[in-house]
């Protein structure tokens, strides 16, 4: 009210307290470098790269389980698409003490999930080799598993299902199906930080990166605009090199205690981010 009253007696004044008033308020564009934290609460992001191990049981004749443990190692790309081969092993009976028979192997699957949804992980894994088993040597085997998996924030585990079978020639084969809760192959907790190098030219440049807390950092190049009479910058970061597929749209507000997040939208490992203060 005081304003408007200005208005009418001195049009000039009025225009000159809303210019110190915006400096005041808003500031100068975004310069330097900035983090933003994000814990396990607030959209999860999880690195499956790393070695994958499961415990489960090959289910045999009236239901008789004999211990089976699998490890490989996969890669979780920019894009959400675990990839995964090269050779390993797979241990039947005591996971200490049990037949060891190499094999071949090639790992695919996704992560996705993020925005309010439950990250989710779908993984399959093929493996052929040979090896010696309960005294029979050079027994050829096949194995092919799927596990359908959902990342726990409480627990810091996957849980969920794996599914499968097993022939071992010359001696048997089985069925493979149970609950499994395995670790993150990358320790990862499902905590993040974000950070940006901003410098201020006719448009906002710079460089940013998101870093999972196993340390897998994704880089990209960020541009954007800086709205002075609203204090207001609109940022986007786009993955590169390491960060392909990486992407993120940001709406930054000049604060009283600094730079603030206000939004923040997009997708990085595969899975979604949706955040808004």
């Amino acid at each position: 009210m005081i304003i408007m009253s200005r208005v009418l007696k001195n049009r000039c004044w009025i225009v000159v307290v809303f210019l110190l008033c915006a400096k005041t308020c808003f500031g100068q564009a975004p310069s330097g470098t900035f983090t933003f934290a994000f814990d396990s609460t607030f959209d999860p992001i999880i690195n499956m790269s790393g070695i994958f191990q499961v415990q489960q049981s090959i289910i045999g004749a009236g239901g008789t389980e004999t211990p089976l443990t699998v490890q490989v190692t996969i890669t979780n790309l920019g894009n959400g698409a675990l990839k995964g081969s090269g050779f390993a092993f797979i241990v039947v009976g005591d996971p200490n003490t049990g037949d060891v028979l190499p094999g071949a192997y090639v790992a695919s699957g996704r992560v996705s999930g993020g925005c309010g949804t439950p990250t989710r992980v779908v993984l399959s894994i093929q493996m052929t080799g040979s090896g010696t088993l309960a005294g029979v040597q050079n027994v050829p085997f096949t194995l092919s598993l799927r596990y359908n998996l959902v990342f726990n924030s409480e627990t810091v585990t996957l849980d969920g299902t794996g599914r499968g079978s097993v022939n071992f020639q010359k001696v048997g084969s089985g069925r493979i199906r149970s609950d499994v809760s395995v670790p993150v192959p990358s320790g990862s907790d499902g905590s993040w930080t974000m950070d940006l190098n901003i410098i201020p030219l006719n448009v906002l440049g710079g460089t940013g990166q998101i870093t999972t807390s196993d340390q897998r950092v994704l880089p990209g190049n960020l541009h954007g605009t800086y709205q002075a009479g609203l204090g207001r910058s609109v940022v986007n970061l786009t993955g590169d090199q390491e960060g392909a597929g990486m992407a993120a749209h940001l709406i930054l507000l000049n604060g009283e205690t600094g730079l603030e997040l206000q939004r923040a939208t997009g997708h990085a490992l595969g899975q979604r981010i949706n955040f808004s203060f």
